[in-house]
């Protein structure tokens, strides 16, 4: 166990000192990258609490979110929260049309 901790940071020090010298759009998509994979772990942990999120949502507005002011050069975070809103409000109602009985409470995303 100790040895792959030893092997990762050995890998994972370097590879994130090099991005941070590096700077730029190399950051900012490693970043966003990062951040994507968080969000996937953390619908991971949703599903195995029996809950159904809506994992592109979730990972895809993750992404968007954190690229939003790199992208536009404008802070656009509350205008792209707001349609990820939206869009998670058009799903629940949708999932309550086809037939779930409960869809706002079993859904995270």
């Amino acid at each position: 166990m100790l040895s792959k901790r030893i092997l990762s940071a050995a890998i994972f020090i370097p590879a994130c000192l090099l991005i941070v010298i590096a700077g730029g759009w190399i950051f900012i998509l490693a970043a966003a990258c990062i951040l994507g994979v968080g969000a996937w772990e953390f619908k991971q942990m949703f599903e195995k609490a029996q809950y159904s999120p809506n994992g592109t949502l979730l990972i895809v507005g993750t992404i968007c979110l954190s690229l939003s002011k790199a992208l536009a050069g404008l802070d656009l975070s509350a205008i792209i929260f707001s349609g990820l809103v939206l869009i998670s409000i058009v799903i629940v109602i949708n999932a309550l049309a086809w037939g779930a009985r409960r869809a706002g409470e079993r859904y995270a995303g």
